[in-house]
């Protein structure tokens, strides 16, 4: 906590709704000024601590959770920072505590589901599939494409764990995500607008777990590999399905 919050900070954070709430509520609920709250939030967003999300003329905050949150929004910047330490910390949360993992194992709501990478079927096991389960499909449907540092590739890098040739920036996001990613000033962040056939060419070398963040419509879409993710590790040395 002390590594990425100020004291202020994080007693900011402890008094947000953990959901999307615009800036007056939030001055309600941590008994500050209006003017007092935009300044902490910006730049908590700068440091990826808070979400923050516009809506026509509006703009919504949220306390940042660790995952989709922190690590990624940490992990997938450029820059002169301290990423190694970075590295260590995030393992010795996400996959070397195990309550951090069972936490998300609560519930029958999953994070993400698998998307099959469609070209690695053979003929022969080949069955047709509706266009819900066809990544695709999601894809062709889809006109925002950005590709950045791939958080987990990034982290095993710096902890010396990388055990692949891929290379970092292989990290995809579409639809929504792509331009949240792309519209929030980090310093120094990575993500890059991708066209979609760009796009797809670098799905073809990131293949592991494809990962979609839906609601009604498709949001975020990573791949992450199965070897460097944190929390993939960590179910999987458990023999827990957490995520999905």
């Amino acid at each position: 906590m002390r590594e990425f919050y100020t004291d202020e900070e994080a007693e900011f954070g402890a008094k947000m709704p953990f959901s999307l709430s615009k800036v007056d509520k939030i001055a309600r609920l941590t008994g500050r000024k209006i003017d007092q709250c935009k300044n902490i939030l910006e730049k908590m967003a700068d440091k990826g601590l808070v979400l923050d999300i516009s809506h026509g003329q509006d703009v919504y905050y949220m306390i940042s959770p660790i995952v989709i949150g922190i690590f990624e929004f940490t992990m997938m910047r450029a820059g002169n920072l301290p990423f190694e330490k970075y590295a260590h910390l995030f393992y010795e949360y996400l996959e070397a505590t195990p309550e951090f993992i069972k936490s998300y194992n609560i519930g029958d709501v999953r994070l993400g589901r698998v998307m099959p990478y469609e070209e690695s079927f053979k003929e022969s096991v080949f069955s047709e599939v509706l266009d819900y389960e066809k990544l695709s499909h999601i894809i062709e449907t889809q006109d925002t494409f950005s590709l950045g540092t791939c958080a987990c590739r990034h982290t095993a890098h710096h902890r010396h764990d990388k055990k692949c040739d891929t290379p970092l920036d292989t990290c995809m996001a579409m639809g929504n995500g792509a331009k949240y990613l792309l519209n929030t000033a980090w310093p120094g962040r990575s993500p890059r607008r991708r066209s979609k056939a760009a796009w797809k060419k670098s799905a073809g070398i990131t293949w592991c777990i494809s990962l979609i963040m839906l609601k009604k419509m498709p949001f975020f879409y990573a791949t992450a590999a199965a070897a460097a993710a944190p929390c993939c590790r960590a179910s999987t040395a458990m023999v827990m399905p957490v995520l999905w």
